[in-house]
């Protein structure tokens, strides 16, 4: 078969009798994961030949013809219904751009067997867009902001809570420059949690009988949002989480009694409290990482589906800007979108206009981990209609991610290259946060190594 391809290749693009063909109806492109698109960058690294109503065929040769008459192209694979397509591997262009012409070669076995052109089609690859940027950053949190260890005791010194005391202060300024010349661009951290979990380590808590955060934490906040500010960021996030437990057995998992009056009425008086403050953008995760698990029992999804449909509506009532907040979602195990998927069924449940964005946290040890889970992300943006511009979420952020690890940035990047490769398509990856563990440093292990990683340079040479 393949020595009767390149046969037909040294002739050119031949001219077979209409007669001889198997009955292809259209041929189209698509390219990964595999949307049709027009045109696509010069990072793509394989293009989809689809052949659609094909009728008396057994097998095929699909080819893509570059520019200057160079060549490449794969086997054919039936789907069963009439369709054929193969997935044509492009790296052999280089960064070559221009006019590609795809041929569908299909082998006939009623016209005595030999390879027949479907009509071709045609797309056009252009160099890589230059308005993407990935802005990359760091979470800052309580365990950074501790001299001495990263048990979450009173010793800690939760940094919000004590941020009016000069010393603390000055040793946040401190590191917020550091972090600046470490070429971190954007921050993340905690401002509240819905349950005791981590009341020594930011210190305050959105739990009930609490109906009123203290004036005093929340002045601490604007101190703080304004010391970013002032070190040079650009934009920072504020995280809320915990809202009860993430274990169903715990009896704080209250979120339709007490809990969730209380929680709303947090978030909105840390929303209100940020007004006005801090760096050119200030973004809220409302709800870290809250999006169930396929583990939870129905009740707990239910219950967690309840608190996503109320804060986000509480947060619209109240005026928050539906640009400027959303929620996360945790990839556990790498891959599985189950938790991202339950997220978005609640919003779109609420009633209320979707987010602008949505925020994923993928801690894949190896590269294919990474890549995985963002092709999951994609995947389900996919089937609720959500890239290419055709609806909301219009970004996504990874809000938490193995602390400047290479095979992160390397997924990242494989992400980029076979998935997001296409002009106007894919998930908009616009911020990527690393957050301070490593694989070989299991959290809150090393103070030593934490303190360490006030930085963000793999990211940012890895993915500019």
């Amino acid at each position: 078969m393949i020595a009767r391809i390149a046969c037909l290749l040294l002739l050119g693009a031949p001219v077979i009798a209409a007669a001889q063909s198997p009955g292809c109806v259209s041929t189209t492109a698509h390219v990964p994961n595999f949307v049709q698109a027009t045109s696509i960058d010069t990072n793509a690294k394989r293009v989809r030949v689809y052949v659609n109503g094909v009728t008396s065929t057994s097998a095929g040769y699909f080819q893509v013809q570059g520019p200057n008459n160079q060549w490449v192209g794969a086997d054919a694979v039936s789907q069963g219904d009439g369709s054929w397509y193969a997935d044509v591997d492009l790296t052999g262009f280089g960064s070559l751009t221009g006019t590609f012409t795809m041929w569908p070669w299909l082998w006939n076995s009623t016209v005595g067997g030999v390879f027949a052109p479907c009509p071709s089609s045609t797309f056009t690859r252009v160099l890589p867009n230059p308005s993407r940027t990935v802005q990359v950053g760091t979470n800052y949190n309580w365990d950074i902001v501790d001299t001495a260890t990263c048990a979450y005791t009173a010793a800690s010194r939760p940094f919000l809570k004590n941020y009016h005391l000069s010393g603390v202060r000055a040793n946040v300024q401190a590191q917020l420059a550091r972090m600046r010349e470490n070429q971190v661009e954007t921050l993340r951290f905690f401002a509240g949690w819905g349950d005791n979990q981590y009341q020594a380590g930011i210190g305050v808590v959105i739990f009930p009988p609490t109906t009123t955060l203290p004036q005093q934490f929340l002045a601490n906040l604007r101190s703080f949002l304004d010391d970013v500010r002032n070190a040079g960021f650009s934009s920072v996030v504020i995280g809320l989480g915990g809202a009860g437990s993430y274990d169903y057995n715990n009896p704080n998992a209250d979120f339709n009694g007490l809990l969730l009056p209380t929680y709303k009425n947090a978030v909105q008086q840390i929303v209100q409290a940020a007004a006005g403050y801090g760096p050119p953008e200030v973004l809220f995760d409302l709800g870290n990482e809250i999006g169930a698990s396929p583990y939870e029992p129905q009740s707990q999804i239910t219950r967690k589906a309840t608190l996503i449909k109320e804060v986000w509506t509480k947060y619209l009532a109240v005026g928050g800007v539906r640009a400027k907040a959303s929620f996360s979602a945790h990839f556990d195990p790498p891959g599985d979108s189950s938790r991202l998927r339950h997220l978005i069924e609640a919003l779109r449940q609420s009633g209320q206009p979707m987010p602008d964005w949505l925020s994923v946290h993928i801690y894949g040890q190896t590269q294919s981990e990474v890549y995985s889970s963002l092709g999951a992300v994609f995947q389900t943006y996919s089937d609720y209609g959500y890239r290419a511009g055709q609806a909301t979420p219009k970004w996504t952020m990874i809000g938490e991610s193995f602390q400047e690890h290479q095979p992160t940035v390397a997924g990242i990047n494989d992400y980029f290259a076979y998935l997001d490769s296409y002009v106007g398509g894919g998930i908009n990856l616009k911020k990527v946060f690393g957050w301070p563990i490593s694989p070989s440093y299991p959290y809150c292990a090393s103070p030593s190594h934490i303190k360490g990683v006030l930085g963000a340079s793999v990211l940012r040479a890895g993915l500019r």
